[in-house]
């Protein structure tokens, strides 16, 4: 003997799958994070050790990101541009104008010294 499904038994699951699927969505969109720059940080520059001269250190950092969304490892690339980001900001609040990265990125995590070098 075979069942056949209703139609209201076909609708029902397909409106649970459809609402999982949404859920789903929002979950991995909202895991996804995006680091609001203050209007002052086009004016801070990353640079390397060796082009620091005539700078004055003005502090130093550490700004942390997810480095995964949703049990899924975020790109490389995306963190490392979101701490730039966050290091710049925080470059701002320090009356900084430049920035060079102290330590390499480590689970999402890394640090910056702050300089004051343009006059």
């Amino acid at each position: 003997m075979t069942s056949i499904a209703s139609p209201s038994t076909l609708s029902m699951s397909a409106t649970l799958r459809v609402a999982a699927l949404l859920m789903l969505v929002v979950l991995l969109a909202s895991a996804c994070t995006s680091v609001k720059p203050v209007p002052e940080v086009q004016e801070v520059r990353l640079v390397q050790p060796s082009q620091i001269s005539g700078c004055q250190f003005a502090g130093i950092t550490t700004v942390s990101v997810k480095a995964d969304a949703a049990s899924l490892a975020r790109k490389g690339k995306q963190v490392l541009t979101e701490l730039v980001s966050l290091a710049r900001n925080e470059a701002v609040k320090l009356k900084g104008d430049t920035i060079v990265p102290a330590t390499d990125m480590k689970d999402g995590e890394q640090t910056f010294n702050v300089y004051r070098c343009q006059k």
